[in-house]
């Protein structure tokens, strides 16, 4: 029984996988924050692909 429960103690297996969830929602937090509405991101990336597709169009011709 104590051998056992020297064993539960002792497994780390668990905790990668909690660290995993625990960065993967830390991710997606920053994620929603960087596109919500209020935020700058979004429209600086249409801008920079507007650019970008105006500047391969102007090599085209």
């Amino acid at each position: 029984m104590f051998n056992y429960i020297r064993r539960y103690i002792l497994d780390e297996s668990g905790v990668t996988a909690i660290e995993y969830a625990i960065i993967g929602v830390a991710v997606s937090v920053i994620t929603l924050a960087m596109f919500a509405e209020n935020s700058a991101l979004p429209s600086a990336l249409v801008s920079a692909i507007t650019v970008i597709e105006t500047n391969i169009n102007a090599a085209g011709n």
